[in-house]
């Protein structure tokens, strides 16, 4: 059951990682995009996304914008094969592109950069950074006029650190356009796990519940005050599942068997997010809503590509899956619409320790306003996980699972790195991506303390308290201090 904690232990620390990213801009405003994207830019730009899931975040005028696209893999395709493909398939962003500088940065993960010259006499300068890894990919670029680029160019690392398909960073009651609603901060009771926004004035409930160290639920409802428009996301009754393998089915266990063994959870072989937004209609929500019929059900290939790059690092394989169904049904005789999104998320799959787990999205509003319960699902959706709890249940596991599992020291050792090999991998990441989008480098001294300082130095000393670069392996002179590049 480690491996349980695992998938949830790095989703958990995913948000953590994201949300810390960023410089702080109080004048700046918070955009909510399609299929939960958030970022925070200077008032005036705008926020498009495509068919193709690629993001542009692009200022008023448009010469100055950001560009995030995740993409799926070959074996064959490495990362500077792919900065090639992506940069000749945005022929009507980067015009007559001109690429080069291109470097590998690390090879597992496959990371590689370069600069592109573009538009009309390559008036325009974008650099491009492109992370690979098992079958999945990010590619990020700023870009500006030639002429602006050097000025504008920790403006777009601003806005591309704070960019995130989770974790709303607004501190604030805000107004999002559309609905009118105004959003407030609300905290997780039961353990302050995390915060979310949610609208002012209506009534929320709910919150996260840990039947064992390893096992986390979260729940959470909002209602509008006048009670037609729901908005659930996450179920606390929903049990773990396990596949039902040979050799547990020759033990009498069935599908939907329960066992209690180190923690409860369900027999159930894997379903994708479509095939369990549907089933959990016709068994769970069948009885709750009145003359339910079903609709559409459809996988959501778009939110496979955006989440399955970011656990595509860890130790242990997992796959993501986001699936929806529509749904009506009457409520005192009045009609109701409603969708249900599932994101299922299946760890170590094929090994004895497989298991997956299941989060439902649930929002129903009378047709008419179903458009507004979408945006408050949306933002129950992404919590801001406390470091500070995250720390703590990481603890807590490990030492839960070094019991349970005493004999299995290849799982204690995953669950021991749940959280902080996760998180320091997204802030490795993040370090390398800003420093190779602005030009700079981090050296630290012998007690650990670190220097952010710019490239073109092989050598790097320090001498009073100031930084000094020099292409010479002998400090310059006494009392020069020799540094370390990390």
């Amino acid at each position: 059951m480690a491996k349980f904690a695992a998938c949830t232990g790095a989703l958990v620390a995913m948000n953590i990682a994201m949300s810390a990213c960023g410089q702080s801009h109080p004048q700046w405003v918070e955009q909510v995009g399609q299929n939960a994207i958030h970022v925070k830019t200077p008032p005036g730009w705008t926020v498009e996304s495509a068919a193709d899931a690629h993001v542009m975040i692009k200022s008023a005028d448009g010469s100055e914008f950001v560009l995030v696209q995740p993409f799926q893999s070959g074996s064959e395709i490495t990362a500077t094969k792919a900065i090639d493909m992506l940069v000749g398939h945005w022929t009507k962003i980067l015009a007559n592109p001109q690429i080069s500088d291109v470097k590998q940065i690390t090879e597992s993960p496959d990371q590689a950069v370069a600069k592109v010259q573009f538009g009309e006499n390559g008036g325009s300068l974008a650099n491009v950074l492109c992370y690979n890894q098992r079958g999945a990919g990010m590619l990020y670029a700023v870009a500006a006029p030639a002429s602006k680029f050097t000025s504008a160019r920790q403006t777009l690392v601003d806005v591309l650190s704070s960019f995130r398909y989770g974790g709303s960073a607004a501190a604030n009651p805000q107004t999002t356009a559309g609905s009118g609603l105004s959003y407030a901060t609300w905290t997780e009771p039961n353990q302050q796990a995390y915060t979310v926004q949610v609208p002012q004035g209506w009534n929320v409930t709910g919150g996260l519940t840990q039947p064992t160290p390893i096992d986390l639920r979260n729940e959470i409802q909002a209602t509008s005050p006048d009670g037609q428009i729901q908005a659930q996301y996450g179920e606390a009754k929903m049990l773990p599942f396990k596949p039902l393998t040979g050799t547990i089915f020759q033990r009498g266990f069935h599908q939907g068997s329960i066992s209690e063994y180190h923690g409860w959870f369900m027999f159930l072989d894997y379903e994708t997010g479509s095939q369990f937004s549907k089933g959990y209609l016709s068994t769970v929500l069948s009885k709750k809503y009145q003359d339910l019929k079903i609709g559409e059900s459809k996988d959501r290939p778009d939110m496979d590509q955006l989440l399955n790059p970011l656990v595509a690092n860890l130790r242990i394989q997992i796959r993501i899956s986001v699936g929806q169904t529509e749904f009506t049904y009457t409520d005192n005789g009045q009609p109701r619409s409603g969708i249900i999104f599932a994101t299922t998320v299946f760890s170590a799959p094929g090994t004895v320790s497989q298991g997956w787990t299941a989060v439902p999205g649930i929002c129903t509003a009378p047709p008419d306003k179903l458009p507004t319960a979408l945006e408050v699902l949306a933002h129950l959706a992404l919590p801001k996980w406390s470091a500070e709890w995250a720390a703590k249940v990481n603890a807590n596991a490990a030492a839960y699972t070094s019991v349970i599992q005493a004999t299995a020291q290849n799982d204690k050792a995953l669950s021991d790195h749940i959280y902080n090999n996760f998180v320091n991998t997204l802030h490795e990441s993040g370090r390398q991506m800003e420093n190779t989008l602005t030009g700079t480098t981090d050296v630290r001294d012998a007690n650990g303390t670190a220097y952010h300082v710019a490239v073109g130095h092989n050598y790097y000393y320090l001498n009073a308290g100031q930084v000094v670069g020099s292409n010479s392996p002998y400090p310059p002179d006494i009392g020069f201090t020799p540094l370390t590049q990390f």
